[in-house]
């Protein structure tokens, strides 16, 4: 969903000319969080102006500057707007953690500048303290994410140190994330798939040159060749549980993407368990999700 967000002028007089009109106003705002393809969208709905000798005309991407142009555009105000009164599950909050259960269909963070309805803006609405701690602007708080259609726990810090605490304990594989999915395969009652990954747009792809992926699985109900499994991996790269499991040949009832079977109207993963035992400095936490009931009809 998108809604219309407070804008502020801005403008750029060019001092060393040559470059495209695009890579000057990306240079401009990439302190503020914004991406190449926020810029290009401005771009693309005539935002952008380039003044020449007194005269001023729509830029295009492909333009080159010249020494003494100036550059003026329109960029929304902030690149989130918190929304306090949005919903949001939470099933833990400390002084350093809000760990929420995300619901399937809404997206951890905003893609383009204007949308709404994202964990990131309720956490924010909620927790204003989280502004400028993680990786961006985008997503603050945030120490990992799901995909929009998969369900289940979301981990968020609520200050520079225990994000970075946080982080550390994942990189280290301290941290216990497990998954609940329903498959379609001949699985073994359990077993460990090492397969590296890498990203392709939108999509991953096993690799042998990729970035290094565990997911341990133990299928906990079987009907005919449909699985109920809980699935491990600390850390978890882009796609990983989902492109597992299609390396297997059972892939998530509904991942279309990875050749799953139409089932619900999502692919069928859920973020059950997340734990960390803490340290000297931060306590630790133990939280679990159930299933949810558009999942567990699939096992009935």
């Amino acid at each position: 969903m998108v809604s219309p967000v407070q804008c502020v002028e801005r403008q750029l007089e060019v001092t060393d000319g040559g470059e495209r009109c695009e890579q000057a106003v990306a240079g401009a705002v990439r302190g503020d969080g914004f991406s190449r393809a926020d810029v290009r969208r401005w771009f693309e709905g005539g935002d952008v102006f380039i003044e020449r000798d007194g005269r001023r005309r729509r830029a295009k991407k492909g333009d080159r500057v010249a020494e003494g142009d100036r550059l003026h555009w329109s960029q929304p105000a902030a690149l989130i707007a918190p929304e306090p009164d949005a919903p949001l599950r939470v099933v833990l909050v400390s002084d350093a953690w809000v760990i929420v259960d995300k619901p399937a269909g809404q997206a951890c963070a905003p893609v383009t500048a204007g949308e709404t309805g994202t964990v990131a803006q309720a956490l924010l609405g909620h927790y204003p303290e989280m502004a400028g701690i993680g990786y961006g602007p985008r997503e603050p708080g945030l120490i990992h994410r799901l995909d929009n259609d998969t369900s289940g726990l979301l981990w968020a810090a609520r200050s520079h140190q225990a994000f970075v605490q946080a982080r550390a304990a994942l990189t280290r594989g301290l941290v216990d994330k497990r998954y609940l999915l329903v498959c379609e395969g001949d699985l073994d009652d359990e077993g460990t798939i090492d397969a590296p990954v890498r990203t392709e747009g939108p999509t991953v792809r096993i690799d042998e040159d990729g970035r290094a992926a565990t997911t341990r699985f133990r299928v906990l109900r079987r009907i005919g060749r449909r699985c109920l499994v809980e699935a491990s991996a600390s850390p978890a790269v882009r796609h990983q549980v989902r492109i597992h499991f299609a390396y297997l040949g059972a892939p998530l009832l509904g991942d279309l993407r990875y050749g799953g079977a139409e089932g619900p109207m999502r692919h069928a993963l859920h973020a059950s368990r997340i734990a960390w035992a803490g340290d000297d400095v931060l306590d630790g936490f133990a939280i679990d999700s159930e299933l949810p009931a558009d999942l567990s009809a699939l096992m009935r």
